[in-house]
């Protein structure tokens, strides 16, 4: 039976559950709500709790946790579970976090680079040194990957005040938080129909980008090793340009999320504004906000060997006014009787991202979060 309680309710009754269960095994801690923003401005409710001495508190997100409420469950079988998730993982610490991350010398192993929207994260980066990606909307910021294999990746953005410690200037962090990412999360390309093929597997979805030869006519996700993060391997010197050699013609490149892209050949045949308008209705229909990259599509042009927007800023302008006007929810003819998108579920689980096969636009599970 669906709960209709309300968010702030269900904000409250979460914080009392799990202090008065912390307090009746005799922890001390610290429980309260925190608004956290993350990715493109997106704000997110989360469940923080923190003990004294503590350099390193747990922040559980729990929006996902509303919506089972939403959905019958038990607000009491969730504090639970939020509870149970908290002793499992209380005992990880990072000692010193601070003297870690301010040491140059300690913490520059583990930088990387993360690439986002301009303006979609405009108000983050007044605060934030970054890297724009010339000819495009998108920029570089750098995140620090901290050393915790056991309970998985945490990760702090370096933000001005932390980058001050450190007394380097961008030019010299942005080759070598590259260079690890790189090495960390090398390049993998994979036809679309292998992607689908390989996405409710665990195996590892893509090939080397060296002496890969696209198609015409064929649609390639382009990703990294972990399908996390992976539109960033834009960002990698000589990628591109080996695909275009390779295929000995330019492509067209689909921001489908901050996870992949999409590319298509250029075969003369395809219109830069129709392929823009399909990615701009999914983004608005299937893609989170946080995950979502760029409403642009991108263009390489193997002679100029540079990449860079395929339309101008009035055809951006003319198709948001119109996304505006228009419902592009569910499914709906787009441009000529040839491209179609669409929405809903493979396998029986929803999908977000985008990809064309057989004329159609459709989506594409999430493979990971960033």
């Amino acid at each position: 039976m669906a709960n209709g309680i309300e968010y702030s309710k269900f904000l409250m009754q979460i914080q009392k559950m799990v202090k008065d269960s912390l307090s009746e095994q005799n922890i001390n801690a610290d429980v309260y709500i925190q608004k956290v923003t993350k990715n493109n401005n997106t704000e997110f409710m989360a469940l923080v709790i923190h003990t004294p001495g503590e350099a390193v508190s747990p922040q559980i997100y729990l929006d996902s946790f509303f919506a089972q409420c939403q959905k019958g469950k038990a607000i009491e079988e969730i504090a639970a579970e939020l509870i149970s998730s908290y002793a499992q993982n209380k005992d990880f610490e990072l000692s010193d976090v601070k003297g870690f991350v301010t040491d140059f010398e300690k913490v520059q192993e583990f930088l990387r680079v993360q690439l986002i929207n301009k303006e979609f994260n405009s108000e983050k980066l007044q605060h934030t040194p970054h890297r724009d990606f010339e000819n495009t909307d998108l920029t570089a910021v750098l995140r620090i990957h901290l050393p915790t294999q056991e309970y998985g990746e945490a990760t702090i953005l370096v933000s001005d005040a932390l980058y001050s410690y450190w007394n380097k200037s961008m030019e010299e962090l942005y080759p070598l938080a590259l260079h690890n990412t790189m090495e960390a999360n090398p390049a993998k390309i994979s036809s679309m129909l292998e992607f689908v093929k390989n996405m409710f597997s665990d195996n590892c979805i893509g090939e080397d980008i060296k002496n890969f030869q696209m198609e015409p006519y064929e649609q390639y996700v382009l990703s990294n090793s972990t399908s996390v993060g992976g539109a960033t391997v834009l960002l990698y010197p000589e990628v591109m340009e080996h695909l275009a050699q390779g295929a000995g013609a330019n492509f067209f490149i689909l921001p489908s999320s901050i996870h992949e892209s999409i590319l298509i050949l250029d075969t003369g045949e395809m219109d830069a504004k129709e392929l823009q308008a399909m990615v701009m209705s999914v983004n608005q229909t299937n893609v989170s906000p946080e995950e979502r990259l760029s409403d642009e599509v991108y263009y390489y042009d193997r002679e100029e060997h540079c990449l860079s927007m395929a339309t101008g800023r009035e055809a951006t302008q003319e198709l948001t006014a119109w996304s505006g006007q228009k419902n592009w929810k569910g499914r709906c003819k787009l441009v000529t009787d040839k491209t179609i998108y669409g929405s809903g579920c493979i396998d029986g689980q929803q999908t977000s991202g985008l990809f064309l096969s057989c004329g159609f636009l459709s989506a594409v599970p999430r493979t990971g979060a960033f």
